[in-house]
């Protein structure tokens, strides 16, 4: 179920809405905008990269935990590759800046927006199946092999194996923080969405 914004192209989940002003609620408006403005960075980047190549997005849907890019159909997979390896490296490159402003100028929000740019970068570059590591490594793979149905195999079973790791690194992350509430609502999406 989606709210939609055709003017935009942009789809909003219903279930954002709740999502983001529970968030809001339990990390407070500061910790809150600085994981909308890392999420927002790691967008922009998909989309810097779409539009240098000549592409236009298709539209943008607003998810629970994130958003995602809609290509049109028909973009080579080198296109592809390049365009879901860009949104890690905006937040990679955010998290680099956060590093170096924190060396001479330390301050909790600044290791806050490092932190969280840091943790999207990874996150997204898990090969999981939907995840921007996922299409990089389908697209990496059709193209050395120029084989789709190899390709879906390998990066099913990598999928698996990655989604299994990340909830049994979530668990061990929400018992050290004391089951944090806030944590605890964060990893159960972010597994969700896997």
């Amino acid at each position: 179920m989606f709210i939609l914004l055709p003017k935009f192209r942009t789809r909003i989940s219903f279930f954002a809405i709740p999502t983001l002003i529970l968030m809001l609620k339990c990390e407070g408006a500061f910790a809150f905008s600085l994981v909308l403005l890392s999420a927002a960075i790691h967008e922009l980047g998909h989309i810097t990269a779409m539009l240098l190549q000549g592409i236009k997005p298709r539209r943008v849907d607003i998810l629970p935990m994130g958003a995602l890019i809609v290509c049109p159909e028909g973009v080579p997979f080198k296109s592809q590759l390049i365009i879901s390896i860009c949104g890690p490296l905006a937040s990679l490159f955010s998290a680099t800046v956060a590093a170096v402003i924190y060396i001479f100028a330390p301050s909790a929000g600044v290791l806050f927006f490092g932190v969280i740019n840091l943790t999207l970068c990874l996150f997204n570059l898990l090969p999981a199946r939907k995840n921007d590591g996922g299409v990089a490594l389908f697209c990496l793979i059709t193209l050395k092999t120029k084989k789709e149905k190899t390709a879906r195999r390998i990066c099913l079973a990598v999928s698996v194996i990655s989604k299994i790791f990340f909830a049994a690194l979530s668990f061990m992350c929400l018992a050290y923080s004391g089951y944090n509430l806030g944590m605890g609502l964060l990893l159960f999406a972010l597994i969700v969405q896997l």
